[in-house]
């Protein structure tokens, strides 16, 4: 049954958990295999760093202290609801990473670090628009958001 939009919480928790570039794919899928679906892939800082250096070219504005919000190593981030279905995610999340951190697959998948930020519920989906400009390619055609 769909949960009352009028019960839901203003907020989530935005768990952050350090892995590796190895043990991203592997985290990312036993997130997901506890019903963490709400997740977002933080790339290490030194590949965002060269990225940027890379592709200097193409980009008019990178904003200050972009670099700061990337780790040395990456990060997977899940976003968990303030609510009870929200804790028991969160109590199978803690559960599947004492669980990776106890097996060996043959590869570091990091230390599987948490770290933990309340932030608003916004509209995840769109909110990205208000950032983005429309980018003109020849004569006919405009790439921008819906």
């Amino acid at each position: 049954m769909a949960q009352n939009k009028q019960n839901e919480s203003p907020f989530y928790t935005a768990l952050t958990i350090e892995t590796t570039e190895l043990g991203v794919d592997l985290l990312s899928a036993a997130l997901e295999s506890v019903g963490a679906e709400k997740q977002e892939i933080i790339e290490r800082r030194e590949d965002v760093e060269q990225f940027l250096a890379d592709n200097a070219k193409h980009w008019d504005y990178v904003e200050n202290g972009l670099i700061e919000g990337f780790g040395i190593e990456p990060q997977v981030r899940v976003y968990i609801p303030e609510s009870d279905a929200g804790h028991e995610l969160r109590a199978r999340i803690d559960e599947k990473l004492a669980w990776l951190a106890a097996q060996d697959f043959g590869f570091d998948i990091g230390t599987l670090k948490t770290s933990e930020t309340r932030v608003n519920n916004e509209d995840w989906a769109t909110n990205w628009k208000k950032y983005f400009k429309p980018i003109e390619i020849g004569d006919k055609l405009v790439v921008c958001p819906e």
